[in-house]
Order: structure tokens, then sequence, then C-alpha cells
């Protein structure tokens, strides 16, 4: 298991106008400029023509991925599974007859970030899983945000040549895995769902997918139709976060923008690593109280109304309950057990 390291730099908060809200860019002209975060919590303004010309003159034609898998019967240090060897298929304890979860990480983060740590303990003790930790940290960890962005296609097709390989010599349907996603990795799951071969991916789980550089109409935005189900929990919207849906259920503790128990969160990086919070509770929360209401629109949601006493539903989970379709609204408490019980 790896060494239990917390990082608080998931990603760098920005300080945005409605229009980044909206999933646009703040432009002088729109095709041109873009906000961008700095490792300082700032943001600024860049070009984006000079930058693309800047970032083809420094590019790195492959960036390494690594793959490490943990399971309940191997108490050891984690093994490696390197794509296209069996035999490290083979002696990493990978079980067909188990779920298979991948889970990658966001910007300026590595194998031993805190995503890494809290979800494989989660699943382990929840259950038999194969559960697949991803190090794209050779792509992401730059404090050069724009540059971690373009780099998310190169990534994810190695997600999607790792499931493919699964699928042919581990005896793993892609319907079944799970990919979680934190911040800019959910994008990078979503690139690497595109991407797969052997079948259609089950299920991605997006834990405040990144706003920065992510426009509405973005290409490499996650969106409901790269897996057969995605699910999405919003708790930093309008700032480190998109806010609007972008799963089949979308979930948004305390209205999906600033979480109970962050103070003043300056660097927004609390409200931001709560939807990893709240996810891995609901996985050994065996009665999984972060219970929901349906709401009839987002529009209530931003208003901070939701007036239609919709159904029922329960954020989180695994294996998680495909007939939740819309918008949910919670209320979290705000330190741990962050679920209350209570419906909202």
């Amino acid at each position: 298991m790896f060494k239990i390291l917390v990082s608080l730099l998931f990603l760098l908060p920005l300080v945005l106008t409605e229009s980044d809200f909206r999933g646009e860019n703040t432009t002088e002209s729109d095709d041109e400029m873009a906000s961008i975060p700095d490792i300082n919590g700032e943001f600024y303004q860049i070009n984006l023509t000079e930058r693309e010309n800047a970032y083809v003159k420094s590019f790195k034609s492959d960036y390494r991925v690594d793959f490490y898998v943990l399971t309940r019967h191997y108490s050891g240090k984690d093994k490696r599974l390197i794509v296209g060897d069996t035999y490290s298929l083979e002696r990493s304890y990978f079980n067909p007859k188990n779920p298979t979860r991948i889970i990658v990480h966001g910007w300026r983060a590595n194998k031993n970030s805190f995503i890494n740590q809290v979800l494989p303990i989660a699943y382990l003790r929840k259950g038999e899983y194969n559960v697949i930790v991803v190090d794209w940290s050779d792509a992401v960890n730059t404090f050069d945000y724009f540059a971690a962005r373009k780099r998310i296609g190169q990534a994810g097709k190695k997600v999607a040549k790792l499931i493919d390989f699964l699928s042919e010599y581990g005896n793993t349907d892609p319907s079944t895995i799970y990919l979680i996603g934190h911040s800019l990795g959910v994008h990078m799951c979503a690139i690497a769902a595109r991407n797969v071969r052997s079948g259609r991916v089950g299920v991605i789980i997006s834990l405040d997918a990144a706003l920065p550089l992510f426009a509405s109409n973005d290409q490499d935005r996650i969106s409901s139709s790269d897996a057969k189900y995605v699910l999405s929990i919003h708790t930093n919207g309008g700032k480190l976060g998109i806010h609007e849906p972008v799963g089949h259920a979308s979930f948004y503790p305390n209205w999906g923008k600033r979480q109970p128990g962050c103070g003043a969160d300056p660097l927004s990086s609390c409200s931001h690593r709560r939807s990893v919070e709240y996810f891995s509770e609901s996985l050994t929360n065996y009665q999984n109280n972060f219970v929901s209401r349906k709401c009839s629109s987002f529009h209530e949601v931003l208003s901070k109304r939701c007036w239609n006493g919709g159904e029922i539903a329960y954020m989180g989970g695994d294996p998680i309950n495909f007939d939740y379709k819309g918008v949910y609204y919670l209320k979290t408490n705000s330190r741990q057990p962050f679920s209350t019980g209570a419906i909202p």
C-alpha cells in the first residue's frame, strides 16, 4: 500500500467571472485569451495562440503513465502492471472475478496523492476489488497548467490501452469497469473511455471535474456520452470545478460551490477535495447516508431552491444505481462523517 501522503495541490484556485462560471473563457478576444491558475492560488490571462506556439516548441512526444494494482490478497508493495506484459498482470494478483476500479488523479498530483490514498483504502475495506491507480505525474506534475491540460489526450489513450489489455488478457469486460477521476483527471478518463476499442466503458465517476480551459463546447471535456453511465459530484463549481451537470446523474452537495467546514478556503482546495472525501465515505458507509433530493432542473440548483419534492437518491456508493437520472441536491456535515442521513 502506498505511504500516506496528503497533497493539497490537486488544482490551485481561480477567482472566476460569471462567464467562467458558465464554462466560457474570460476573454479580450474570445478565440485568443483564457484564464488559468498558477501555483499561488492566483489566476491570470494568457494568449492562447502564443501559449500554443510555445507549447509546440517544447512538445514532448511521449509521457510516462504507470499503473499500480492493489487487492485485498496482497499486503506488500503495490504491484506495477505493464500493458502488454502478461506476466505483470499475473503477478499483480488481478482477479477478473472481482470488479475493477481505475483511479485517476489531477494536476500536480501523483500516485501518493490524497485520492490515491483514500479511495483504494475505502474500496478494499468495502470488499474484493481490483483497484488500479494511474500515475500520470510525468504529464501533469508541472507548474504549467496549460501544458498539463494539453497532455490529457496522450495519457488518456494509454489508459484506453490498459483497458483493452485487461479485456484481452484479463478476461474483463470494459462495461464492468469504473473510471474514477478527480479534477483534471476526470477529463483524462473521458479521453480514455472514448479510445477503448474492446467495448464501451461502463461508468465514469466525475469528482469535481476541472473547469479552467474546458469551455462548455470543448471536445476534450467530460460528457454523459463518454460511458454507459456518468455520475458527477460537484463541490467547487465555478472556480476549480465545472458547475453545470456533466453526467446522467449530477449531485450538488450544499449547492455545489462551497462546502461547509472549509472556512474562507482562499485556495478553494478544501471544497475541491471534498468531492473525493464524499465519494470515499459513500463507499465505506454501508447505509450510504448521503440522502439527496431530485431537483426539476439545474436552474433550481442555481437559485438554491428545489421545489418539486422529487425522488430520493443516494450519492455515490458502489455499485452505482443506474436508475438515477437528473440533478440532485443534498446537505452534508462540516466534518466527518459528512453524510447526515437526513432528507434535504
